[in-house]
């Protein structure tokens, strides 16, 4: 019989067969939430959705990951319980990746939060994120505001739901940057002394312990980021359906039909409280402090 390890994930505790080093350790006291075992997983889900990827088929409360040969086959019901097939060769390293990332995500969203594909940082202002394309720099601005002295809350999956008092809050996630190596070159650290994602070969993890935020904050404005050929920044507030649009885009999947009814609270709610905005850069220089610089003007 495997150890089974316990982790804080999204204010989830997650208990799992193999080490994930990266992740928080869960309280002792505390109740698990998610359990992933062992076992066999058909390479079909009946009922299936099927979706844009070739990866994964879905039904409102289960989700089969086909990970590939290497890597192996996930069974994610209910957000409660994930059955794992791994592959004979494959390394915990890797199964701490796609459970930080694929995993968390597809429970979440079985558990009827919002998540965007985004990173957020704590400003004087508040909760602030910033989603767009790979590459658009979501990860390097996160890093250029801790570097101002703002706190990190999530890198890659952001996500949200209602507090108390009924606001948008984000929920603290896994302390560590993803970052590609120039950036992080760029930024003083040594690539040497860190990790390379297994799933993410491009990128390194940087731990950020000391700059996490653990408290769910409430999220005051969205950027989007994007490239153009223009030789200047620029900052466009979006307003009424470019709003709508640009949240649609920034989902960390499709939803379905009736995972889109089960947020469509909480993203009017977004749309109406929070302010959207479109931050686009110049692609033949490097701009992350005029980026940087935008954002904490507000």
């Amino acid at each position: 019989m495997r150890v089974q390890y316990r982790y804080l994930l999204y204010e989830l505790i997650v208990e799992t067969p193999f080490p994930c080093p990266m992740l928080q350790p869960a309280p002792l006291n505390g109740v698990t939430d998610v359990v992933i075992i062992d076992g066999v997983v058909s390479g079909v889900l009946e009922d299936r959705q099927e979706s844009d990827s070739i990866l994964w088929t879905e039904t409102p409360a289960r989700l089969l990951l086909r990970a590939g040969s290497r890597v192996g086959r996930f069974l994610i019901e209910e957000g409660v319980r994930v059955t794992l097939e791994r592959a004979s060769d494959v390394e915990d390293e890797m199964l701490a990746a796609f459970l930080s990332s694929w995993i968390i995500a597809a429970l979440l969203r079985q558990r009827g939060t919002l998540i965007l594909h985004a990173s957020v940082a704590v400003t004087p202002r508040g909760a602030v994120a910033f989603s767009g394309l790979p590459g658009a720099g979501k990860t390097t601005t996160l890093a250029a505001l801790l570097e101002q002295g703002c706190k990190m809350l999530a890198d890659d999956i952001t996500v949200l739901r209602f507090n108390k008092e009924g606001a948008v809050v984000v929920l603290p996630g896994i302390s560590k940057l993803n970052l590609c190596e120039d950036a992080a070159v760029r930024m003083g650290y040594d690539l040497s002394k860190l990790p390379r994602n297994p799933r993410l070969g491009i990128k390194v993890m940087a731990p950020q312990n000391d700059a996490m935020a653990w408290e769910p904050a409430v999220l005051k404005a969205i950027y989007f980021l994007c490239r153009h050929a223009e030789e200047e920044v620029t900052c466009q507030t979006l307003r009424g359906q470019e709003k709508f649009s640009a949240l649609q885009e920034s989902m960390y999947w499709a939803l379905l039909p009736e995972q889109q009814r089960g947020c469509f609270k909480l993203m009017t709610t977004l749309i109406n409280q929070v302010s959207f905005s479109r931050i686009a850069r110049p692609e033949s220089r490097y701009t992350v402090n005029e980026v940087v610089e935008t954002i904490l003007c507000g």
